[in-house]
Formats: C-alpha cells, structure tokens, sequence
C-alpha cells in the first residue's frame, strides 16, 4: 500500500483557488509539494470516502494525459465531501460536521486503483 500526502486541509473552510500551505506531519519533515503529480497520466482511479459514513462513497477519478497533482486531488476529495455532506440522508453521515475534518491521506490500496481517503476529526 501506497500513501500520499495531502498535508493538513481544513475541509469545510478550503476552496479549490486556495493558496494551501502544505504542511508535514512533523516539523522536521519536508512540506508536500501541491503541484507534484501524485496520480500517473493515463489511469483511472477509484476514490472511497467511508469516514464518517455508513454508506461508503465511490467516484472514479480518470488522471487524463498529464496525470493528477496533489492539489487537483485534494480540490476532488474536497468536492467529493461537499457533495456527500449536501446529500447526508443518502450517506447516514455520524458524528461529525464538516466542518470537523481535516483531509491529511490518500491510502492507494492493494488493488492499486482504490484511493482510500484519510481523514482526522
């Protein structure tokens, strides 16, 4: 299993034009960079959200000719949790508000096309 760092994104307060200070997880790691390509070119992927949801989310995430950044995903992780949060009763949202999460991983399963977002509350 892979994993890609986001950094620490306040999802309920991000917007896709944001100039995001990409953080490390400790202050002795180097800061992630947002314009890395994180998601090969010509590839599709599966993004599943199941925190805090009964009912897990799925999108698929073709990369196209270029491939995906790390800013481009998180910008399609952050969509993707404003769309289930304007939908609650079809996803049985526990425990959190939106405005809770903090967006810090992506899990690239063993599967190798599942995106298994992480997130702390």
């Amino acid at each position: 299993m892979k994993t890609i760092k986001l950094g620490y994104v306040h999802m309920s307060s991000y917007s896709p034009g944001d100039d995001l200070n990409f953080t490390a997880d400790s202050p002795t790691e180097r800061s992630e960079n947002p314009k890395e390509v994180v998601l090969p070119p010509k590839s599709v992927f599966y993004l599943l959200i199941d925190y805090p949801l009964e009912t897990e989310y799925t999108q698929r995430v073709p990369t196209g000719v270029f491939g995906i950044t790390r800013r481009v995903l998180v910008n399609k992780i952050v969509a993707a949790y404003k769309k289930i949060y304007a939908n609650e009763e079809k996803y049985g949202i526990w425990g959190h508000e939106m405005s809770d999460l903090m967006l810090h991983s992506v899990n690239v399963m063993k599967d190798g096309v599942t995106l298994h977002v992480s997130c702390d509350s």
